[in-house]
């Protein structure tokens, strides 16, 4: 009866563990690339931060390879710096840890990577060949493995593993953590691109907040020598302005309550001679106009894009031979144009 239920449901009793073994390599396939993908997305959301990376890798390389405990390990400056764990109970490693940052010793297994720069496995960490037994002791594990991670061509730090008594790593187990390794370098990579970028904009904003301070000066300077004229004030202005901003041209352009004319203006050759024409605001004449009858801020980023009054399309045409979209920003009512 029952050869004649197994022909009929034409199932092979011996496939079936082997069916099994493949649903539980594809399932812990599945675990070991959501870990993964759980790491990177810590990488992008704190760049600068290695701790939550380091934190992560250790709680997913012990839950995945059922060890006592995993710590990451970060040399520098000849000290082995305790980075993060896990597998401990809170506290139950602060009197071992009060020791360190402190050279690898001899026999560790901190040590052995670091000098070998190679995956390093110790079958029985109770051995008198192995130094660190009071970690043994406390942790309860005999075999050890230890990865490195590499940064800059150079063995960072390591990420040590430990099993109990009857449970060994197993080749999947190393390659696992290979990969957490991997990860790790990716983090401290990210992290120190991230310090680089940030003290470069720092030197940069620092850079240009002293040249602004600087311009600002000389034009204080100007006032203060001119404490009754403004037209060597606006030469200062439209003449800073032009450096500062690499712009073709500037122009301030002073106005009335219906007209406006220019009042000083600078290329980078130089103070340039305005023709002192008065022109009437009108918004639909003249794109001054707008910005005086707005009192705000016009940035126009292509004047070729939209329709201009042939007298000005006319004047904005000495700079279509200039390199780059001509860009106009006007304010208020003293009006500061800038071409670039």
């Amino acid at each position: 009866m029952a050869a004649s239920q197994t022909a009929h449901s034409g199932t092979d009793p011996m496939a079936m563990p082997v069916e099994q073994a493949l649903r539980q390599s594809l399932a812990d396939e599945k675990t070991r690339t959501a870990a993964m993908a759980q790491v990177l997305r810590v990488i992008s959301e704190t760049p600068g931060d290695l701790q939550p990376v380091f934190d992560l890798i250790a709680r997913s390389a012990a839950g995945l390879c059922g060890t006592r405990f995993c710590m990451l390990w970060r040399y520098a400056d000849g000290l082995a710096h305790h980075c993060a764990n896990a597998g401990f109970e809170a506290g139950s490693l602060d009197a071992y840890l009060a020791g360190w940052p402190k050279p690898a010793p001899p026999g560790s297994m901190t040590g052995a990577v670091l000098d070998s720069g190679a995956v390093c496995q110790i079958a029985d960490c109770h051995d008198s060949g192995y130094s660190d037994h009071r970690l043994a002791r406390d942790t309860d594990c005999r075999h050890l493995i230890g990865v490195p991670i590499f940064s800059g061509g150079e063995t960072w730090g390591v990420i040590v593993l430990g099993w109990p008594d009857g449970a060994r790593p197993t080749e999947a187990h190393v390659d696992l953590v290979r990969s957490f390794a991997d990860q790790a370098a990716i983090a401290i990579g990210a992290a120190t691109l991230f310090r680089e970028v940030q003290a470069r904009t720092a030197e940069v904003e620092v850079e240009e907040a002293l040249v602004r301070q600087t311009a600002s000066a000389d034009i204080l300077r100007v006032i203060s020598q001119s404490p009754d004229e403004t037209k060597p004030v606006f030469d200062a202005i439209v003449t800073t302005a032009v450096r500062l901003l690499s712009s073709d041209i500037a122009l301030v352009m002073i106005s009335d309550a219906d007209s406006y004319a220019p009042f000083a203006g600078a290329t980078p050759d130089g103070l340039i001679g305005l023709n002192p024409q008065v022109v009437p605001i009108y918004p639909a004449l003249n794109f001054p106009s707008r910005a005086l009858m707005s009192r705000a801020r016009l940035h126009l980023p292509d004047w070729t894009a939209i329709h201009l009054p042939d007298h000005e399309r006319k004047w904005l045409g000495l700079f279509e031979q200039v390199p780059g979209v001509p860009q106009w920003h006007l304010e208020k009512s003293r009006v500061l144009a800038k071409a670039r």
